[in-house]
């Protein structure tokens, strides 16, 4: 029996959790909100308009999120109003409406006026969309902090500006003018991070080229944010560029250590991400050294039963996994799954995600029968709670299919990735990195089965969406490209 060739199996697989909702009719609803901007002194026109821009987009989405604090699914989720905030500046579209300048006898500014307008009949759905991605939660979250500064920052320069006008030197209306000028740009910075965030598809950022344009000029802006570094990080990591992502990752780090302390929940997170680098780079033992890092800070602050630390443990199986030291990678698989059955229950998505990970450590070690059982045990979770053509169940089939091929059992292999194919185009589209992964997927299973022209046609399927996806560098565009050459010279 020939071994399938450079199968990609999806090992860390994360079910979330959607409630269907029913909407007995459609409403819109519009929420404005203007600010009258005064400038003048040290402050520029440009500069006034950015900050006042900036003020109303903020103010208006706070009155649309009194609008979402009412809603059943958010209280359902008992979501915390720091949340509320992060979630409706990513699932809400602020316009700007109008811009006019105005003049009186004593000053003279801008008025800027806001506009959100929220549709009801989809708006539960977008909700439950964020809100089974924590991650992206996060990265409004700390947006949004960010942009709290800034305008605590400039409602201060506002004060001194006034204070300006009736006694200073030069000196000090050149420097305030200088600083006025960088909170301008810092806000500018906030808008372009959150351009970059729309990309963010299913735990990765798709278009990595264009989210990588946004950042570079978001830190071009404003050096000392440190969240447009680590999404920077993320979106090298989804280009498969290691060492890129490595070096945003430790820009990243810098400053969270600088800013938070060394003990900060937000520092581990920065840990664990040079640890994923790491991993993937083939250098296990020194993600090792970042994943324990992050579990010394999570076991800290937030104790060893967590559900975060929960993930910790998971990341060091990850690693003691591809060290191919599955014995330890089962411990620590085991020590997150008994922390998940016993605050999150038995049903619960991260649940899901631990089983996958105990059968992708069983399947390794080359007991087959056992990771199938866990793989089905994840696979049924996702069926439950998510439905059967929801994108996580296809990486559940995925799996399996992958746990088929290893017991060279192909045909029920491709029964299964053709199961995650149909899902996958119909809800990510033609053109998604996982469905290119599904299409290697059914590519080595007929390679295995001697039928080269079928599996040539799946490769070159998976390696024409890396090529436009991911670009030629990525690792899993190199393997669609081997798996294709390997076929075509077997013919």
């Amino acid at each position: 029996m020939r071994r399938p060739y450079y199968i990609l199996v999806i090992a860390f697989l994360a079910f979330s959790l959607i409630h269907p909702s029913i909407n007995s009719f459609a409403e819109i609803k519009t929420y404005t909100h203007t600010v009258k901007q005064p400038f003048g002194g040290s402050q520029a026109p440009d500069d006034a308009r950015v900050a006042a821009i900036a003020k109303a987009k903020r103010e208006v989405l706070e009155k649309a999120g009194t609008y979402l604090e009412s809603l059943t699914i958010i209280k359902d989720n008992m979501v915390e109003k720091d949340k509320i905030l992060a979630l409706a500046a990513g699932v809400l579209k602020v316009e700007i409406i109008s811009q006019e300048n105005y003049s009186t006898k004593d000053s003279f500014g801008i008025i800027i006026v806001a506009r959100v307008k929220v549709d009801t009949s989809i708006l539960e759905d977008l909700i439950e969309n964020r809100l089974k991605d924590k991650e992206l939660i996060n990265k409004y979250q700390e947006s949004q902090k960010r942009l709290n500064e800034l305008l605590a920052k400039n409602a201060e320069l506002e004060k001194k500006n006034q204070k300006y006008k009736l006694s200073s030197t030069k000196s000090e209306r050149e420097s305030l003018k200088k600083e006025f000028k960088k909170t301008a740009q810092s806000f500018n910075a906030v808008e372009l991070n959150e351009k970059a965030l729309t990309f963010w598809v299913s735990g990765m950022f798709v278009e990595p080229d264009k989210v990588i344009t946004y950042l570079e000029m978001a830190i071009e802006l404003d050096p000392e944010f440190a969240s447009p570094y680590n999404n920077l990080g993320m979106a090298y990591y989804n280009k498969g560029e290691y060492d890129r992502a490595i070096e945003y990752y430790e820009k990243a780090l810098k400053i969270g250590l600088a800013t938070l302390g060394p003990d900060h929940p937000t520092v581990a997170t920065l840990y664990s991400n040079l640890g994923v680098a790491y991993d993937d780079k083939g250098e296990y033992d020194r993600a090792i050294e970042y994943y324990e890092k992050a579990l010394k800070i999570g076991l800290a602050k937030l104790g060893p039963d967590h559900p975060n630390v929960a993930t910790l443990y998971s990341n060091l199986g990850v690693a003691y996994d591809n060290k191919g030291e599955y014995g330890r990678a089962i411990e620590y698989y085991e020590k997150a799954l008994k922390i998940g059955l016993e605050k999150l229950g038995p049903d619960h998505p991260n649940v899901a995600t631990l089983y996958n990970n105990l059968g992708e450590a069983y399947k390794r070690k080359g007991e087959h029968d056992r990771a199938l059982g866990y793989y089905e045990k994840a696979l049924k979770i996702g069926l439950s709670r998510l439905g059967p053509d929801h994108p996580s169940v296809a990486i559940g089939y995925n799996n399996l299919g992958s746990a088929y091929a290893s017991k060279g059992e192909y045909d029920r292999a491709i029964e299964y990735y053709e199961k995650a194919l149909k899902i996958g185009r119909a809800k990510l589209g033609s053109d998604h990195p996982l469905v290119a992964i599904y299409y290697c997927s059914l590519g080595t299973a007929y390679d295995n089965k001697g039928e080269y022209d079928r599996a040539i046609e799946y490769y070159e399927k998976a390696l024409k969406i890396g090529l436009a996806k991911l670009g030629p560098d990525h690792p899993h565009t190199k393997i669609y490209q081997k798996n294709l050459n390997s076929a075509k010279a077997k013919k």
